[in-house]
C-alpha cells in the first residue's frame, strides 16, 4: 500500500511544449507518468489524441514536455528510488488562448515527502 501523500509541487510549468496542443484532447485532471531523460531533465507523457491520415482519431502515449530544474532537482530521487508519484494536469491555456501565442501547461506532483539528506 502506498504512503499517504502529499503534494510535493502544487502547480509546476510544463516546458518544450509543442507548438500546436488545443486538438490534442488534453484537459485538467488528466493523468501523466513523469521519466527521467538521458540529459538528466523529467520527461512528461501521457495519452494525448491525434488522427492518422488526417481523418481516424486515434490516443497513444505521447512527450508533452519537460519540468524547469528547480522540479528536477526535488523529484529526481524520487525517480531514482522508484517512489510512487501522482502527476495531473492542472492548468491548460490553448495556443489560441494565450497572451504569448504559444501553449501553457501546468501539473501537479504528488507523492511521499523524502527525508533531506542531513536530516535526523
Amino acid at each position: 500500500m502506498h504512503d499517504l501523500l502529499q503534494p510535493l509541487l502544487a502547480k509546476v510549468p510544463v516546458l518544450g511544449l509543442p507548438r500546436r496542443l488545443a486538438r490534442s484532447g488534453l484537459g485538467i485532471g488528466d493523468a501523466a507518468k513523469l521519466h527521467l531523460l538521458p540529459d538528466g531533465l523529467i520527461g512528461i507523457t501521457l495519452p494525448l489524441r491525434h488522427h492518422i491520415l488526417g481523418l481516424i482519431p486515434h490516443r497513444a502515449t505521447r512527450y508533452l514536455g519537460h519540468l524547469d530544474d528547480a522540479a528536477t532537482a526535488l523529484l529526481t530521487p524520487a525517480l531514482l528510488h522508484g517512489d510512487h508519484l501522482r502527476v495531473r494536469i492542472v492548468d491548460v491555456t490553448a495556443e489560441h488562448l494565450s497572451p504569448t501565442g504559444l501553449p501553457e501547461v501546468h501539473v501537479s506532483v504528488w507523492g511521499a515527502p523524502r527525508p533531506r539528506p542531513g536530516a535526523a
